[in-house]
């Protein structure tokens, strides 16, 4: 049986976060992300400390499911007004990357 591995991946996954929400339970949002490889993965750490976190998820997260349009203001409303949710996303994107959810 041949395996289904591709080795070029699709260039979006979907990616479930929680994010916290002030004085409620935090809420689900789907995100569709961008895959990138370790190469690509490295440039962008190499980002993180010259750079907003908006502008590092912006070449991270492509689309949402919430009823608001995905816009570049839009997305800086919501990382501007859930002020956890820039740590959160990079977080769960780092780990859907390098798969540390799947257990060996």
């Amino acid at each position: 049986m041949m395996s289904k591995l591709k080795l070029n991946p699709n260039a979006t996954f979907k990616l479930v976060v929680n994010i916290p929400v002030i004085g409620g339970e935090p809420e689900p949002v789907e995100l569709e992300c961008k895959t990138r490889g370790i190469k690509e993965m490295q440039a962008l750490y190499d980002r993180l400390p010259n750079e907003t976190a908006l502008s590092v998820l912006s070449d991270v997260v492509v689309g949402w499911n919430l009823a608001e349009a995905f816009t570049p203001q839009n997305f800086a409303l919501l990382l501007d007004n859930y002020p956890k949710a820039a740590t959160v996303i990079f977080n769960a994107y780092d780990a859907e990357i390098y798969n540390e959810r799947e257990k060996n």
